[in-house]
Parts: structure tokens; sequence; C-alpha cells
């Protein structure tokens, strides 16, 4: 240690006495500069400590900016918000293809069913499609359209208070209206009804299968055959309770209590609840 040195740590200041020192080396350090040496020692003291007291993440924690001209921000927040607005923006793109996709159900799909069938050159747009393919067939839409029309007759306080007594009304009319064009209604004498419109080819033809035809209904373009029977009471006695049920369920219970007294019974007790076992 030099004779003006001292403890980096803050310990007392020492001269050291060394017996072989010759009067030069003393002579020497008297020569020295001794607030240059002071200066170069403090300096010295602040750096080591600085290396043992500083935190091996410390140079690592400097913030970071972004400038973005008129404004200043860290780069941190300035990710945050750039994440947040593609996030906002992918998904209001996902919603508006959703939205741009959704197909109007009871729309006018098959445009020229019947109408491409020569031996028919009547209008069978509307209906339902049955079991989930393009076939129609009036025996299934017959007995679904008698058991709604029924259920509206019964429980037609239950839709209302849902708020859905109007819309079960409109699949009905919507069914209903098209059992209507399967036959001549105006004629005296029925011998023909359109019990089906579309095939189900399964022998591999030429002819489309509408059994496995999966698409949209607005893309069936193709001519769709219609099937008649002329020898089908039971299809006519379905189509008969359904044409009926449907006008007691969207008339109201007017036309049911004058039918009623037309047939000898007593609208009172025909409007009556039944007795329920408790």
């Amino acid at each position: 240690m030099s004779m003006y040195g001292r403890d980096p740590w803050g310990g007392p200041l020492e001269i050291s006495h060394a017996d072989s020192a010759t009067d030069d080396d003393r002579s020497r350090n008297l020569d020295l500069d001794r607030a240059a040496l002071s200066t170069s020692s403090r300096q010295l003291d602040e750096t080591q400590q600085s290396w043992l007291l500083a935190g091996p993440g410390d140079q690592g924690k400097k913030k970071k900016y972004v400038d973005l001209g008129c404004l200043i921000i860290s780069r941190k927040l300035f990710i945050w918000i750039l994440g947040a607005v593609l996030g906002v923006a992918t998904l209001a793109g996902i919603l508006g293809r959703f939205r741009s996709t959704t197909m109007c159900h009871g729309g006018k799909p098959g445009m020229k069913d019947g109408l491409s069938d020569s031996a028919f050159r009547r209008s069978l747009v509307g209906g339902y499609y049955d079991a989930g393919d393009a076939i129609k067939f009036n025996f299934p839409a017959s007995f679904a359209m008698t058991m709604l029309s029924w259920s509206v007759i019964e429980y037609s306080a239950k839709y209302q208070a849902i708020g859905e007594l109007a819309h079960v009304r409109q699949i009905i009319k919507w069914g209903s209206d098209y059992l209507l064009k399967t036959f001549n209604s105006s004629a005296d004498t029925i011998d023909r009804i359109a019990a089906q419109v579309g095939v189900g080819d399964t022998n591999g033809g030429p002819t489309p299968n509408d059994h496995y035809c999966w698409m949209r209904p607005e893309d069936i373009d193709y001519p769709r055959p219609v099937y008649e029977c002329h020898t089908c009471s039971d299809l006519a006695a379905e189509m008969a309770a359904s044409a009926r049920g449907g006008v007691y369920s969207l008339q109201g219970q007017q036309v049911l209590l004058a039918e009623a007294g037309t047939w000898g019974f007593d609208p009172v007790e025909v409007c009556k609840e039944p007795e329920r076992e408790v």
C-alpha cells in the first residue's frame, strides 16, 4: 500500500513505514500530488462499489420508448395498444363475415319447383324440406302443420306469454299455403295431388339425388320432377286435417265455436278447460 493510500471501504488512513525504504523513496513519495492521488482513489472507489452493489439485471432495465412524431410513448404501451387494435379488427371481421353469410330462412328457394315439370306446370314454390335434404313430401309436412296448429289452439296463451304466437302462426301459414298449391282447390272434384317434389335417385343415374343435396336452396337450379298421386285417401285426409287446424289457429276460436254450433255441440263445453287430477 502506498504512503497515502486508504482502505476503499472507508477504513482509517495509515502511513506505511518500511524499514527498507531509502531516502530516495521517501523523497519520491513526498513529491506526489496528494490532491490527484485522493481524486483518482475516490473515483476508483465509486466504480468498484457500483460493480459490486449493482444487480445482475440493472443494465437491462432501461426503459425503451417509441417516437411517433408527435408523441413519445413507452415501447410496452405501444405494443399493448397495437395488439388491442389488431384484436378488435380481427373480431369485427369475423362477426361481419358471419352476418354476411347468414341465410334468411323462409325465403323463396327452388323458384322453378313445379314449373320445370312439363306435366304439372304450376308453381310449387315454398313449403318445407324434409329431413334436412331438398325433397318436399306432403305427408310429413301435413302432419307437422296439424300438430303445430292444435298446439296453438290448446296453448295459445302460453305462446302469447313468451311472445312467439305471431311467429308460430307464420310458420303454420307458410306450410299451409304450400299444401294448398299441391291440388286444385277450386275444382268440384279433386282427383290428383302433387305429393312430392324432388327425387331421391339411388341408382346412380344422371338425375340429381335430392336426398344427398347439401347445398343452399338458392343454388338449386336444375329441374326437379313432381310426383302426383290419384288414389291417396290417407294423404288427402291428413292434408284436410292440417288445413282445418290451420284455419282454427290462424283465425282464432271464433271459427271453431261457429262450426261447433253447426255440428250440434255446445260452444261453452267446447272451450271449457278439462278437469285434471291433482
